[in-house]
């Protein structure tokens, strides 16, 4: 017997949901674990649960998960050491986003701009220059 495609949405079952998220946090730590082995890559994985249980895997034995996150930071604040020679356009999405650190934050201020209603204050760039970082913030969700 064959596996169902399930389709993707939220588990409305509470039960079910939590049984589901135990099984698939188990296995993104196994598929984090073997990247780690098979490609000597350093992984850092931070899984919180709905109540807000904090689940965590660090492939590197020497550092911690600290220290990846450091490095993290380090490599997001100077994009030149960070980046990888090639035709890889997805490691280039979160330095597109510079003037706001999260898409969250993005939104909250386009949420604000149409809510002034102030598009008298917008110059024709500044609402190309929100309208390219909403269109980049969309790419880069759409990707993780």
């Amino acid at each position: 017997m064959g596996r169902r495609k399930l389709e993707i949405k939220r588990i409305e079952n509470k039960s079910s949901r939590s049984v589901t998220f135990s099984k698939r946090r188990t296995g993104l730590i196994k598929k984090a674990r073997h990247l780690s082995l098979l490609c000597d890559a350093d992984v850092a994985l931070i899984v919180f649960s709905a109540p807000g249980k904090l689940y965590q895997f660090c492939s590197s034995a020497s550092n911690s998960m600290a220290h990846l996150l450091a490095t993290y930071e380090k490599s997001r604040l100077e994009p030149e050491s960070g980046t990888i020679e090639g035709d890889d356009q997805d490691l280039e999405l979160p330095l597109q986003c510079t003037k706001f650190r999260t898409c969250k934050e993005l939104l909250q201020e386009v949420d604000r701009l149409v809510e002034e209603n102030n598009t008298e204050e917008l110059s024709l760039t500044d609402m190309t220059q929100l309208e390219e970082e909403l269109h980049d913030a969309l790419v880069q969700t759409r990707h993780s």
